[in-house]
């Protein structure tokens, strides 16, 4: 009998009288493939993993198996992984307990953004996953989800060089590429350099729909879509914190009424209807059409990675980050990239660009398999992003990846140098921009100066205590402002090291929080000029000047202290001076002068003295800065206001610090910057 007369055989609601009836029509039965994605980042707190472990991941398992004739696909990172193995084995347990029911996928082990590290470091996460989950679950995985889908056409061979045949791509990315939307009911076939990988649609308005619509309209929908296109494909799949741990998905899902036991109920009871798992499928449906697939993610990824100009003038106030009108944007009906993320935000361009040094250090060192290890875990994608999710705005994930980039670091450190009296100066093109910088390794200390952006330091890390002290990330605008009703203000440059200025000598703190002074000269955007670097025994000093030798700089660094000097000829009267941020949690930083009295650094404060402390009171460190001329330190506190699931958050993300001097134009000024242990204090 046609395809076309399946509705006369199996009418709507009705149920096949046989199991045999159903496998001679098996042409017009709908295979739904019901897959979650968990995942945490390295560094979260541990009772925020406990709650999803309680709320979400532990809920959906006891829900599955109250159904043993469903069939899931799970995906769990490695980094979470980790976590239960260490933390809560009682998840790990119950994983073991319902595997006939579960079918696992592969990935990058710690969630990194593929396309975005050296390929290497991207097969080792490729390979870790798999191994786990082969000797804990005894499944070698087939399939791989990556992370955020962030795509890139050369994904196919890096792919199968794992071991991989498919992956999970919304089918946004085939409107992307031209392809209609019945193209989403099917599997299809993409390759790269000849090595294929077969591709997964994930229907966007069911991963849209589920837990939010009622499992009997979820029903419908799937009904629909097996109305128009009989016998073919359905992919639900998304984060499985959406399943307990979301704002207001526990009671939805899991309490009186239990969203995912009806739908599950539903599912088992409708005779269209077969779940079925990747593997599977891939078996019993090898893909045929070809399809080439341009760079891509899910939908709101492209928003969120939006220019901000663009967003700024193209996302309607009041939606977070929703266009006006996606469909009169032809300019930008693509949206944004993953990578631009990198160039909206320079403060995860430098950690991204640390990552990828480190990881030429470690592949050029053949290193023993620790600093890989630290690595790897470096390259979990969380602090290099943000939207909804994604933690750059996160100060303690950032500062996790810091850590283990250091950690790796050091590690290096002790496999090629002896003793403490060695150096690592290289002139590059560090950032990619290019022009060159100037990269500095000592046994305590790591930085980069960029003589083109106003002779800052790029970062600034203290390495015994693995601590990144200049990890700020400044106040811009974000299209989830256009919602708020108060004024926000936004910094003019990236909070780095270094970064001079000269301002009135009206300046206050107030106007310097609030970025309302003036530039006397545009020192943050003045290009410097590298006049020589000198290595000693444990010892750099690199010295520049700019505006044709009316700042003259000069940075010499030792053990964990680094001296700044300065020259000033021929400049105007005012306020000058070089700004220090910190990153320190606010209730974890105090600071104070010539042994006066400890000052909270939640409000801006304007000190004058001589010897300024502040104390990082959770990692027990302190950051003394000594003016060697007295003068005054302003400092003032970074929050920036972001939009997470449960609405907008302010984050404090630390202090900068602004020790400076008045000058009269003319002058020689010097200040010492040292890391110490708080144990070691001394008044």
């Amino acid at each position: 009998m046609p395809v076309g007369c399946c509705n006369s055989i199996l009418p709507r609601g009705s149920r096949a009288p046989t199991v045999a009836l159903r496998r001679v029509f098996l042409e017009i039965i709908l295979d739904l493939i019901f897959a979650a994605h968990c995942h945490q980042p390295l560094g979260n707190f541990d009772e925020v993993v406990h709650e999803a472990c309680d709320r979400a991941y532990l809920p959906f398992l006891r829900v599955l198996g109250a159904h043993p004739g469903i069939r899931v696909n799970l995906h769990y990172s490695g980094s979470l992984l980790e976590w239960l193995d260490d933390r809560r084995p009682d998840v790990l347990e119950a994983l073991t307990a319902h595997r006939n029911q579960i079918e696992w996928m592969g990935g990058a082990f710690y969630e990194p953004i593929l396309p975005s590290i050296p390929v290497d470091d991207a097969k080792a996460h490729l390979a870790l996953l798999s191994e786990f989950l082969y000797e804990r679950f005894d499944h070698t995985p087939r399939g791989a989800w990556i992370a955020e889908r962030v795509w890139d056409p050369s994904l196919p061979s890096l792919l199968r060089e794992a071991g991989m045949e498919y992956t999970l791509l919304d089918d946004y990315a085939l409107l992307l590429a031209g392809y209609p939307p019945a193209i989403a009911t099917e599997t299809f076939v993409t390759d790269h350099l000849g090595k294929a990988l077969t591709i997964f649609p994930i229907a966007q308005d069911l991963r849209h729909a589920v837990p939010n619509a009622e499992p009997g309209e979820v029903l419908e929908m799937l009904r629909d879509r097996n109305d128009q296109n009989p016998g073919t494909l359905a992919v639900i799949a998304d984060d499985g914190e959406k399943f307990g741990m979301w704002a207001g998905s526990s009671a939805r899902v899991y309490e009186p009424g239990n969203w995912l036991d009806e739908f599950f109920t539903l599912v088992e009871e409708t005779d269209w209807l077969d779940t079925t798992t990747f593997e599977q499928h891939l078996d019993d449906h090898p893909a045929r059409r070809r399809v080439a697939i341009p760079p891509a993610a899910y939908r709101e990824m492209s928003e969120w990675s939006l220019p901000a100009e663009t967003a700024r003038t193209n996302v309607r106030p009041g939606s977070g980050s929703e266009p006006t009108d996606w469909m009169g944007m032809e300019a930008f009906m693509r949206g944004g990239w993953w990578p631009n993320f990198l160039v909206e935000f320079s403060e995860a361009a430098v950690l991204y660009r640390k990552m990828l040094r480190l990881s030429t250090h470690v592949t050029a060192s053949k290193t023993p398999p620790e600093p890989l290890a630290e690595l790897l875990k470096a390259q979990g994608n969380d602090a290099y992003w943000h939207g909804a999710f994604g933690g750059l705005f996160s100060p303690h994930l950032r500062a996790e990846t810091n850590r283990h980039l250091i950690a790796a670091q050091k590690m290096i450190d002790a496999q090629h140098h002896r003793g403490r009296a060695w150096t690592y100066v290289r002139h590059l093109d560090w950032d990619a921009d290019g022009r060159e910088e100037i990269e500095v390794e000592l046994p305590d200390q790591s930085w980069v100066v960029d003589p083109a952006e106003g002779g800052c330091l790029l970062y600034f890390d203290d390495k015994p205590s693995r601590w990144s002290i200049s990890d700020v990330v400044a106040r811009q605008f974000e299209p989830c402002h256009l919602d708020l009703t108060e004024t926000q203000v936004y910094d003019r440059h990236p909070r780095r090291w270094l970064i001079d200025h000269l301002l009135p000598s009206t300046t206050t703190v107030e106007s310097f929080a609030s970025v309302s002074y003036e530039e006397l000269r545009p020192l943050p955007e003045t290009e410097y000029v590298i006049e020589e670097t000198r290595e000693g025994r444990g010892s750099v000093r690199a010295d520049m000047a700019a505006l044709d030798g009316t700042v003259s700089k000069s940075i010499a660094a030792q053990d964990r202290e680094l001296r700044v000097a300065y020259q000033l000829t021929g400049a105007p009267p005012g306020r000058f001076g070089p700004e220090v941020p910190v990153s320190v949690w606010e209730d974890a930083g105090e600071i104070r002068v010539d042994g006066g009295p400890w000052h909270s650094i939640g409000q801006p404060l304007a000190l004058a003295g001589h010897r300024f402390r502040l104390r990082h009171t959770g990692l027990k460190v302190f950051l003394l800065i000594v003016l060697r001329q007295p003068g005054s330190v302003f400092s003032i506190p970074i929050r920036t206001t972001t939009r997470e699931d449960t609405g907008h958050a302010s984050i404090f993300q630390g202090v900068v610090l602004w020790p400076h001097w008045s000058t009269g134009g003319e002058g020689s000024y010097e200040m010492t910057i040292e890391v110490g242990e708080a144990a070691e204090e001394t008044a």
